[in-house]
């Protein structure tokens, strides 16, 4: 099971994962103009979590003032951001 547009709660994903032997549970984020970001699997093999994900390649979070990338597991907020070529704004969109 595939969920993108918010993350299921632990207690749900536990709630599935019981009545559904064999059920990946798949958490992803992102945007549409940025690409998948990171993800969470959850599989019954272990306790089902929210909210811990992992940073897929080629995005990283910065710090919150933007001066740099945060270490991972860091409790620090900031920002998800992706390297590389993105596009900048809409087509003909002037804001």
């Amino acid at each position: 099971m595939t969920s993108g547009g918010a993350i299921l709660t632990a207690s749900l994903k536990q709630h599935f994962l019981e009545r559904l032997p064999g059920l990946r549970i798949l958490d992803a984020l992102g945007s549409s103009e940025s690409g998948a970001q990171a993800a969470q699997f959850s599989d019954g093999s272990g306790k089902a979590t929210t909210g811990d994900f992992a940073v897929a390649a080629g995005n990283l979070v910065l710090r919150e003032d933007l001066s740099g990338p945060l270490a991972a597991g860091s409790e620090e907020r900031g920002w998800l951001a992706r390297e590389g070529v993105i596009p900048l704004g809409y087509y003909k969109d002037e804001e």
